[in-house]
C-alpha cells in the first residue's frame, strides 16, 4: 500500500503542479485579454479620428474642387475678353495702317501740287520781275 501510496501522493503533487501552471497560464491569458481590450479601445478611438479625418479630407476636397471650378470658369472669361481685346486690337491696327497709307498719299498729292504751285509761283515772279 505504501507503493500506492506514493504514487497517489505523486499524482496529487503533479496534480497540484499541473494546476499551479494553469493558473500561471491563466493569469497570463487574463492579462493578455485586459491588453487585447486595451488595444481595442485605442483601436477604435484611432478609427474615429481616422474617420474624422477622412470626413474633414472629403470637405476640403469638395471645397477645393469647388474652388478649381470657380477660377477655371475666371481664367475661361478671362481669356474670353483678351482674345476680343486683341481681335479688337488687331482690327484697329489694321484701320490704322489703312489710314497711314491713305495719309501718307494726301500728303505725297499735297506735296506735289504745292511743289508744282511753287514752281508756277517762281515762274510767275521770274517773268515779272525778270523781264
Amino acid at each position: 500500500m505504501t507503493d500506492e501510496i506514493k504514487a497517489l501522493h505523486e499524482l496529487i503533487t503533479n496534480v497540484r503542479l499541473d494546476l499551479r501552471e494553469l493558473n500561471v497560464k491563466m493569469d497570463g491569458i487574463k492579462d493578455l485579454t485586459e491588453k487585447v481590450e486595451k488595444i481595442q479601445i485605442v483601436a477604435n478611438k484611432a478609427l474615429q479620428s481616422t474617420d474624422s479625418a477622412h470626413k474633414r479630407l472629403d470637405e476640403r476636397d469638395t471645397k477645393i474642387e469647388s474652388i478649381v471650378r470657380h477660377y477655371e470658369d475666371e481664367i475661361r472669361a478671362v481669356n474670353i475678353r483678351v482674345t476680343a481685346e486683341v481681335k479688337d486690337i488687331k482690327e484697329t491696327r489694321e484701320d490704322d495702317i489703312k489710314d497711314r497709307k491713305s495719309d501718307r498719299r494726301w500728303l505725297i498729292g499735297t506735296l506735289i501740287t504745292v511743289g508744282g504751285l511753287s514752281m508756277t509761283v517762281i515762274g510767275l515772279v521770274m517773268k515779272v520781275f525778270g523781264n
